[in-house]
């Protein structure tokens, strides 16, 4: 039986995986610059442990008693810092809590569990409200001035644009202006094929747009991956444009049809994607 390799396929990863070869990688492209990790944290980082055996199995029952104690002890860090608050200051104080959700069920397969169990804590003795809400009821007294920056390298923007992805950001703001141009073109043609075009259109370009693939590009951690990546989703979008000529007498290639049935499923984010939202006047 033939084996068709995507990039989702799990004979192709596990064909990586069993071929990978991290002491050559050391060796050869990192000109010796590092150790084979094994474990998640590293030496001289706080939560190594010497002399490490491997991973455990993993024990849901184990995980979810851990889940309870850190929310538990992080709500009473939150009750702590704003009962010191309000002694020092005799007023209501407001806890900043920002998290980088994407990691939530991805890094940390119990990260959703744990800010539930958070909230839950909470509930009794301690508010949880939106930064706007907050500002609402008790309007700000000062305003200071932040400086525009990034969490990348610096603090800048370097590592999203540079002399190596240049070219993938030239290629984003042309596919922008195009889907521009063509939703304002063949959106009153009112024709359930075009729309379904139109749609797929905006669904390549916000993945032409995923700040992961110039990343990815600087720090060549997965560059080829990156960059084949970009071409996809160009790709994808070219062909998508090229197609809405036909979409106006209602009907496609047979070949186009069955493509925009398959580019529709393994491209499927955003399932109520409106692209007249890109022509909305606010």
């Amino acid at each position: 039986m033939e084996t068709i390799f995507t990039r989702n396929s799990r004979p192709l990863r596990r064909a990586i995986c069993s071929a990978y070869n991290v002491d050559d990688e050391i060796r050869v492209l990192r000109n010796g610059q590092g150790i084979p990790a094994t474990q998640p944290i590293p030496p001289d980082v706080a939560g190594h442990v010497r002399g490490f055996k491997g991973f455990a199995p993993y024990d849901p029952a184990v995980a979810a008693e851990r889940v309870r104690d850190h929310a538990a002890h992080f709500a009473d860090l939150l009750r702590e810092t704003l009962r010191g608050h309000f002694d020092r200051t005799g007023r209501t104080g407001v806890v900043v809590a920002p998290f980088d959700t994407e990691l939530f069920g991805h890094w940390w397969f119990e990260g959703p569990r744990w800010l539930e169990a958070v909230l839950r804590h909470l509930e009794t003795d301690v508010k949880a409200v939106t930064a706007s809400e907050f500002l609402q009821s008790h309007p700000p007294r000062s305003i200071v001035r932040l400086p525009e920056g990034s969490w990348g390298q610096g603090g800048h923007h370097w590592v999203w644009l540079n002399d190596d992805t240049k070219w993938v950001w030239d290629r984003v703001y042309r596919a922008e202006d195009e889907l521009l141009e063509a939703i304002s073109t063949y959106k009153r043609l009112r024709s359930p094929l075009v729309r379904r075009i139109l749609t797929q259109l905006a669904r390549e370009v916000l993945l032409l747009e995923a700040s992961d693939w110039p990343f990815l590009i600087t720090t060549r951690s997965a560059r080829d991956y990156a960059e084949a990546r970009v071409a996809e989703h160009l790709g994808a979008f070219a062909r998508l444009r090229t197609m809405l000529e036909s979409a106006k007498d209602r009907s496609l290639a047979p070949g186009d049809e069955s493509w925009l049935v398959e580019i529709e499923k393994r491209d499927s984010l955003f399932p109520d994607l409106d692209p007249e939202s890109w022509t909305l006047k606010r």
